[in-house]
């Protein structure tokens, strides 16, 4: 009788052993396994914003409510009514901006707040939770469990941007670092903005000198020629007539550094409220008198102008050489 007690107590000791080493296995599998995909999704995004280049457009933001501590709470996710802000990666850099970590982003902001005259601590720095809770909230399907899983960015020497950008499938998301630099602005705080590439229209292949010659006509001007890789446009009214000459530029010519220092940006960011973008890699791109800057997607030009708000015109072609894409 003892020897089966004793026998059901070692069977019972096993049992339990075996549950509890089992119970272990599985969860460090899922450990392992969850970060193993955290891994996966960090390595995508630096994958989706290591491109050539890709082209962001703001369609919604996530929102909460912060007390006078700091604390946030109500993140709510609102989608844009129209669209916002732009954005441009180019092989990992934000178009125009230096890539910096963490730590000088927070150092440049605490400069920020000194410099203004402010005392103490007048910026609250995210935690990685609310980070989390932002993205949660924008169903971004992707958490950070560092600041470095984050990129980050200055303009020059002085300004610095004052988000963390990461990537996941056909969105960009921005989330704010810092927030609330006085009690005034404290209350309903921007924490994240979530950015989409889809949605444009771009030229698919480079188009030589060849492809892009010809007459073209527009409501603006007279009479409009391609030729040589120049536009020469006629204009005017009543006895006065003006001819002008501009060069049709191309991108893929053109470095990284020159092609942000220069309007890009500014041309892309309106040509993307029209629906289209403007590649590098395949745009040619002219501008009329500083007012209208066109770029060819076959078969027509298409125009933005500089003025507020911008406007797509389009140009169609008279006699067109071009090529199908």
């Amino acid at each position: 009788m003892k020897k089966l007690q004793l026998a059901g107590g070692i069977v019972g000791v096993i049992l339990i052993t075996a549950l509890g080493v089992g119970g272990y296995v599985s969860l460090h599998h899922s450990a392992q396994q969850h970060r193993h995909q955290q891994t996966s999704a960090l390595t995508a995004s630096r994958q989706i914003l290591g491109a050539r280049q890709t082209f962001w457009r703001q369609q919604g933001k996530v929102t909460a409510q912060a007390s006078n501590k700091g604390h946030l709470q109500a993140f709510q996710y609102a989608q844009n009514a129209t669209m916002g802000s732009t954005w441009i990666f180019h092989r990992g850099q934000l178009g125009g901006y230096t890539r910096i970590n963490y730590q000088e982003l927070k150092a440049r902001l605490r400069k920020t707040d000194a410099e203004a005259g402010s005392t103490g601590t007048a910026y609250h720095f995210a935690t990685i939770k609310q980070l989390n809770q932002a993205l949660a909230k924008a169903k971004a399907h992707i958490t950070i469990r560092h600041y470095s899983d984050l990129s980050y960015y200055r303009d020059g020497t002085v300004s610095v941007q004052n988000n963390g950008f990461i990537a996941s499938g056909h969105h960009l998301y921005a989330l704010s670092m810092a927030y609330g630099q006085s009690s005034a602005e404290l209350g309903g705080v921007e924490m994240a903005q979530v950015f989409t590439d889809k949605g444009f229209t771009a030229p698919r292949h480079h188009l030589g000198n060849r492809q892009i010659a010809g007459n073209w006509v527009d409501n603006e001007y007279d009479a409009l020629q391609v030729r040589d890789g120049q536009l020469y446009v006629t204009g005017g009214s009543g006895n006065f007539t003006s001819v002008s000459r501009t060069n049709v530029e191309d991108l893929a010519k053109q470095s990284a550094t020159s092609l942000y220092a220069s309007r890009y940006p500014t041309q892309v960011a309106t040509a993307m409220y029209a629906g289209y973008t403007i590649p590098q890699a395949t745009a040619r791109v002219l501008v009329i008198r500083n007012i209208c800057t066109y770029f060819c997607h076959q078969p027509r030009w298409y125009g933005s102008r500089t003025a507020t708000p911008p406007c797509s015109t389009r140009v169609r072609p008279k006699v067109s050489r071009m090529m199908p894409m």
